[in-house]
Parts: C-alpha cells; structure tokens; sequence
C-alpha cells in the first residue's frame, strides 16, 4: 500500500508486491529495490497509469464480478499490457480468463480451498492445482507484443 511497506518487504526476502490499487510511488519504490510489482486497477486509464509507471504486469482487481468479457474489451486498445485478473476468480473460469487475453490468473480462495486450516485437505488443493494447470495449459495465448 506504501513505499515504506514495499521496503519492509524487500527486506522480509520478498521478490514481489501486490496491491489493490494503482500507487505511482509504491510502483517506483519496487522497482527501486528490484521487486516486481503487480498493482490493482479497474478501469483502462489505472490500468495504463500503473504500466507506463513501471509495473511489471496490472493485477485487474477485482476481476471476478466484471467478467472476461470486459478483460477482453480493455485489453481490445491496451493489447501490450500484461493483465493479471484477481478477485474472486473461480477455478472454472481459468481458460476463459487466459483465452481473453489474461497473462496470468490470480487464484486465492478458490484454490486454496482449507488447505491453510488445520487438518486442512492438502490432497484436494493437489488435485486443484492439477486442474487449474491443465486448463492453462490447453489455453492458447495470446501475443502480447502483436499489439506494439
């Protein structure tokens, strides 16, 4: 959320940050300490703001309630922007996000499940995982350099 977060967590060993909105200097902070960043925005000017501020891919949160048809429409003008749907994303919905032009998806509950419960199904978020990464795999993907 603040430069000053993104220094704390360069230095617990983070190799990355994300956020729920789009912050020009908590971008340039994580650039600074050689962190990727993936900032959250909704609409297509945050989405541009946080690429052109040096993002390393857009984090489109949340994703989940506007659909992949509006992923697809924002990307139709932006096709150079690494987009990375988040937020309330179901495991179903994988191909279609990534056949819309997702770089990536951001999968939290939905594949976790209660793994992180005691007595927590690790065998299920397995199987899950398997699942989410067939889908990906039987995606084709898009170029996002056509666009430039």
């Amino acid at each position: 959320m603040t430069p000053g977060e993104a220094l704390r967590a360069a230095d617990a060993g983070a190799r990355f940050i994300v956020a729920p909105h789009t912050a020009t200097d908590v971008i340039h902070a994580a650039r600074n300490l050689g962190l990727a960043s993936y900032p959250g925005a909704l609409t297509p000017s945050e989405i541009q703001l946080a690429w052109r501020a040096g993002a390393s891919a857009v984090t489109l949160f949340p994703a989940g309630p506007l659909g992949t048809a509006y992923l697809a429409a924002v990307l139709a003008p932006l096709p150079h922007i690494d987009v990375i749907p988040a937020g309330s994303l179901s495991l179903a919905e994988t191909a279609g996000w990534l056949a819309a032009g997702a770089t990536a998806v951001g999968l939290g509950g939905s594949l976790l499940g209660d793994a992180l419960s005691p007595g927590g199904d690790l065998d299920a978020l397995a199987e899950r995982t398997r699942r989410v990464c067939a889908a990906a795999e039987s995606v084709p993907r898009r170029d996002a350099s056509a666009g430039q």
